[in-house]
């Protein structure tokens, strides 16, 4: 049977549309794959590292405490009688410097009976000085001096001379000078007892005494705040304590607690003996000086305080998060992910103290890894990615501005 023309041309384009439409299929079915493929590829994963560096370093101890006056002196009364002198009416936050005059008591009757009782005791040498006006061993010339030296104007009056001979001394008690002169020495002291001096300075605690008031014996006045030397006590852990050599003295640094606080140094000076039951720490005691008497130093303020610890040798410090599990780290090893054990000698709240038992040039991975593979790929943050970054952290700025 003969074909026509128009039917051969009919049929040979229906094999090439067939052809076509099944390479087609086959290039889509190869694309697939491939795409595939690629999405089954893990990612490089950019991760920052760090290479430890060991050496001897000071372990530090970190605490926190309220600060509190040093030197906290109350004063009470210990006569009765008109308040005749009160310094700025002895109200609370009064500053006051070193030996200055807080309260005086009206000490006028106090000040009569020492110069009755100095009257008594220049009557009583000078009756005696004549007894040894006959003497060739100069205790005529002694006492004499002694009987000069007696006036009532006088701050404190000179001791007695010292007796060289029995006769001189059965002389000396028969004539009552023994008894004169420490009824005087207690006048004295009596007198002394209406003055109330600062004995170094700081602040003054009360409720306030006004002059021409009255105040009994044993009456609480004041109390005195040293507001420049101030100590804190600061609880520690049993571990924490091993780390420190409190013997030694070793130094602080205090901290306000306060954002952009300044900060201060101290010493530790002791430690308690006894472990606390509750909270089975001890305290130790920090002192320093706050001579400038800054605010955020003053006594009732909460600071933080770092002490120096004991020094470790052959140790680094890595952050905390670094370690996992205590006991190991992941590193980075030609490009992919490993790991090593590593020994623990201290933790801070931030880093951890380990032993040089890493193999040399250790490159320690810090980024924290979701789901980590050891063997998968890494690449570490240089600084062309820094470079990177802070372009487009410029470029993020400039859009801002525009």
């Amino acid at each position: 049977m003969k074909i026509s023309r128009s039917a051969l041309m009919k049929t040979g384009a229906a094999l090439i549309i067939l052809a076509g439409g099944i390479t087609a299929m086959q290039l889509l079915a190869s694309t697939k794959a491939e795409a595939h493929k690629r999405e089954v590829e893990a990612p490089v994963r950019k991760v920052e590292t760090m290479v430890p560096r060991f050496s001897d370093l000071s372990y530090e101890v970190q605490g926190s405490g309220l600060i509190e006056s040093a030197g906290r002196l109350q004063v009470s009364s210990t006569v009765s009688g008109k308040v005749s002198y009160s310094y700025k009416g002895l109200t609370s936050g009064t500053y006051a410097e070193k030996d200055q005059l807080l309260l005086k008591i009206d000490s006028r009757q106090a000040e009569n009976t020492l110069n009755l009782a100095r009257s008594e005791l220049i009557k009583a040498v000078a009756a005696l000085v004549p007894q040894f006006k006959s003497s060739d061993s100069g205790l005529y010339e002694k006492w004499n001096r002694y009987l000069a030296s007696l006036d009532f104007t006088s701050g404190e009056i000179p001791d007695l001379p010292e007796a060289a001979g029995s006769r001189e001394k059965l002389l000396i008690s028969n004539y009552g000078i023994f008894s004169a002169f420490y009824n005087v020495r207690n006048a004295e002291i009596m007198v002394e007892q209406h003055s109330y001096y600062a004995p170094s300075e700081g602040f003054v605690r009360c409720e306030g005494i006004p002059e021409n008031s009255f105040v009994a014996a044993g009456q609480p006045l004041f109390t005195l705040i040293d507001a420049e030397n101030l100590e804190i006590s600061v609880p520690l852990t049993v571990d924490e304590l091993k780390r420190i050599d409190s013997s030694a003295g070793p130094s602080v640094t205090i901290l306000s607690a306060r954002e952009n606080g300044s900060s201060l140094y101290g010493t530790v000076v002791s430690r308690n003996a006894e472990l606390e039951r509750s909270s089975q720490m001890i305290d130790v005691l920090i002192r320093f000086a706050n001579r400038e008497l800054k605010p955020d130093f003053a006594p009732g303020n909460y600071v933080d305080v770092h002490i120096e610890g004991r020094v470790m040798a052959n140790t680094a410090a890595i952050p905390r998060h670094a370690v996992l599990d205590n006991s190991y780290v992941y590193t980075y090893e030609e490009g992919k992910l490993g790991r090593e054990d590593v020994i623990i000698r201290a933790v801070s709240d931030d880093s951890v103290y380990i032993e040089n038992t890493l193999p040399p040039g250790t490159r320690i991975v810090t980024t924290i890894l979701q789901k980590p593979l050891i063997g998968m790929k890494l690449s570490p943050v240089g600084e062309e990615d820094e470079a990177e970054i802070a372009a487009a952290v410029e470029a993020g700025n400039h859009e801002k501005d525009s």
